[in-house]
């Protein structure tokens, strides 16, 4: 059972608004040589797409190390229990740098919270670890462009410890501050299975 943070009020509803996505600028099946065969294979294909429209709808161009971008971080996911469900940060001159942050665990309960930081990637650190309830220590982060333009995709690979052991995440989006917050919630979530396995053999 997950016990969210004090900050969100037991059956609070949550509002959550997506960006529209356009078709993309191709339709060809780029992800033939990706997944397993059959309903699976086609899930995944269909999962994928939709990720490709998602960044058609960011970028200008999409270029073929954009797709091997996305079907790399797709290939990396586990099973997460925490996901991803929306994500705001406020940065400044002059102003405290917060982020808030809503996660889903096990497709059931979502989560909200907020925290400040000494910028807007230390607030969503600090709030992810929040929500999760894992105390980590950031060991390395990395940030690096992984297409051309102005709009390219940026990498983050982060490296965390928590009781001695260590764990890497990565991210990739348009979007640093989202990426970061990707690969920190990745890196968290292998935690989570550790601690899982490692009850289960206990």
């Amino acid at each position: 059972m997950v016990t969210c943070p004090a900050s969100v009020r037991p059956g609070q509803e949550l509002l959550i608004n997506a960006p529209p996505i356009r078709r993309a600028r191709s339709n060809r099946n780029i992800f033939g040589n990706v997944g397993g065969s059959g309903g699976s294979k086609r899930q995944t294909d269909s999962e994928l797409d939709l990720l490709v429209e998602a960044l058609a709808d960011k970028k200008k161009e999409v270029y073929d190390s954009d797709i091997a971008a996305l079907i790399d971080n797709r290939i990396a996911d586990t099973a997460d229990h925490w996901q991803l469900v929306s994500l705001h940060t406020s940065a400044g001159t002059g102003t405290i740098p917060t982020a808030t942050i809503e996660l889903q665990h096990d497709e059931q309960t979502i989560c909200r919270d907020a925290a400040t930081g000494d910028g807007p990637v230390d607030a969503v650190f600090r709030t992810l670890e929040r929500i999760t309830g894992i105390d980590a220590r950031l060991e390395d982060y990395e940030v690096r462009s992984v297409s051309k333009g102005k709009d390219a995709q940026g990498e983050v690979l982060v490296e965390i410890v928590v009781t001695g052991r260590h764990y890497h995440g990565k991210g990739v989006s348009t979007d640093i501050i989202e990426a970061s917050a990707m690969s920190y919630l990745k890196a968290l979530n292998k935690v989570v299975a550790d601690t899982q396995i490692n009850e289960g053999d206990g």
